[in-house]
């Protein structure tokens, strides 16, 4: 799943923009060319990877608003291509300054953002591996019982039957 969605660019620019931008068809068929938002979108989903990945696990497996943001506009200036108005590049340039910021400093509200959404999942993938592991050893100890031999390893205090 992307960073930002068809439905975040009509939400922010509108539904027409994306047609008058994506509409290549000739004579121009009024509709908004699907593939072509979504390679903008995979264009952007892999500018903010590139940029912010040497920091942080990529890609996000939570996505802070600002992330969205920045996603959109980047896709926004991809998909006017040559065409991109002052404000459109400006908008551009400054998700590629905030980008960089977060590569560079460490933003501690982005970072913070990213890892309180992802913090129950990996305390659950911590446990779940820690668990795993202590049935592991319980099964590996009574196994080693039923073989007769218990004794050539320290048996732990959890394990079953113990």
């Amino acid at each position: 799943m992307g960073y930002a969605t068809q439905a975040d660019l009509v939400t922010r620019y509108g539904e027409r923009e994306l047609i008058q931008v994506t509409d290549k068809a000739k004579p121009p068929t009024g509709d908004m060319d699907e593939a072509v938002v979504a390679r903008a979108l995979a264009d952007a989903d892999a500018e903010i990877d590139a940029r912010i990945g040497i920091r942080y696990s990529v890609p996000l497996t939570v996505t802070p608003s600002i992330i969205v943001d920045s996603a959109c506009r980047i896709a926004r200036y991809k998909l006017h291509e040559d065409r991109a108005t002052e404000k459109i590049r400006q908008d551009y340039e400054d998700a590629l300054r905030f980008l960089a910021e977060r590569r560079g400093n460490g933003n501690v509200q982005f970072l913070h953002a990213v890892r309180q959404r992802a913090e129950p999942a990996r305390r659950a993938g911590f446990h779940a591996k820690h668990q795993l592991a202590l049935l592991q050893r319980q099964l590996g100890a009574a196994g080693d019982r039923q073989r007769g031999d218990a004794g050539q390893h320290q048996q732990s205090p959890l394990a079953f039957g113990g």
